[in-house]
């Protein structure tokens, strides 16, 4: 049977340590050849002559039909996949991967993706079970489980899923997830064209945070909320494609290899920076998407104690990320339209159903 093209989009930025190993592991996919039923393209978030664009070059002398664009400045995760988005949509694939460059897959997990997706008529996106790696994307020893997709709780908080366990210590099976880590995931163009949330008065509001966002504006598709910028920003179109209806598998066959940087336990050790935007996007998390009727446990545990928690936090220690309150004043506007926009597609019974995502 013929597999339908996949369309791999990485976005890179400081990654010259391992790109070379993500994409030579993409190059060995069973059942996947480079210009027949693969195309890969690589956009470089760096905004300066660095290693990494040497990198990339290196890449393209060896693979020329890799695409590879450098932009010159840094558009952040989300903006810099909504241009690989856009690309997509006007191409011929039918799927695209979403991937990082800090990430190695198996050599069948391309394939097993796909068959996943082929053979279950109600799902329309899917993820890998995601193993630690060292710094040269080879797997830890013993193994530890990075996640198999993203789970989330009543208070409002989302993680991946059996993130630290042993893989022999829990029973793994193919399972439906709340949404897929933006490491790592496959979407169906139906996925990709009923998540997309476009023509917003106030888009650009986030221009006002980050200026370098007027560049390629027209050539972006708003997948991801470029607001958030980056981190949280797959928790937010996870939540938004349940509450439109489409559903995520997580696969645990098919295997990747990543680099775990960011945890909640390393949180004192983190920039600022990536502590003010989590912040931050906690908080355009719940305006984006917490529609009510809301179950009681959620408002309690979510709402109120675990935003109190985060703001005494920021008010009493982590000064740094008080910006993340001027940033929210800033897209309120914004926030507002999206939240109009996406609640005027959605039903009761799908908040309802969503709602139990949250335990």
């Amino acid at each position: 049977m013929q597999t339908e093209s996949v369309f791999v989009h990485i976005v890179c930025y400081k990654s010259s340590s391992t790109i070379e190993r993500c994409v030579a592991a993409l190059l060995a996919q069973e059942g996947f050849a480079l210009g027949q039923n693969l195309r890969v393209r690589i956009t470089d978030n760096n905004d300066e002559s660095d290693e990494d664009w040497v990198a990339l070059e290196k890449l393209q002398s060896n693979y020329p039909q890799i695409e590879i664009e450098r932009l010159g400045v840094n558009l952040g995760f989300a903006a810099g996949h909504n241009l690989g988005v856009g690309e997509f949509l006007r191409s011929d694939c039918g799927y695209l991967l979403i991937l990082n460059p800090d990430l190695a897959l198996a050599p069948s997990a391309l394939l097993k993706l796909t068959s996943g997706l082929a053979n279950a008529a109600t799902v329309s996106a899917a993820c890998p079970l995601l193993l630690r790696a060292d710094a040269m994307l080879n797997p830890l020893h013993p193994p530890c489980i990075d996640g198999l997709g993203m789970c989330v709780t009543a208070s409002l908080r989302h993680f991946d899923s059996y993130a630290g366990e042993h893989p022999e210590a829990v029973s793994l099976t193919q399972q439906g997830v709340f949404g897929a880590s933006g490491a790592a995931f496959l979407a169906s163009r139906a996925f990709i064209e009923a998540a997309t949330v476009d023509g917003c008065p106030h888009e650009a509001d986030t221009e006002l945070l980050y200026p370098q966002l007027a560049k390629y504006r027209q050539r972006r598709v708003y997948l991801f909320d470029e607001a958030f910028f980056a981190y949280r920003e797959d928790a937010d179109l996870a939540w938004r494609a349940n509450l439109l209806g489409l559903a995520t598998l997580g696969i645990p066959d098919a295997v990747g290899y990543h680099v775990r940087r960011v945890t909640p336990e390393r949180r004192a050790q983190l920039p600022a920076a990536i502590n003010r935007w989590s912040v931050r996007n906690r908080f355009l998390l719940l305006l984006n998407n917490a529609f009510c009727p809301m179950p009681l446990r959620v408002f309690f545990k979510g709402m109120v104690l675990r935003n109190l928690v985060v703001v005494f936090g920021v008010l009493c220690r982590e000064w740094g990320s008080l910006a993340a309150f001027v940033d929210l004043w800033v897209l309120r506007r914004r926030a507002g339209e999206r939240r109009r926009v996406l609640r005027s597609k959605v039903s009761g019974s799908s908040i309802s159903k969503v709602w139990g995502w949250f335990r």
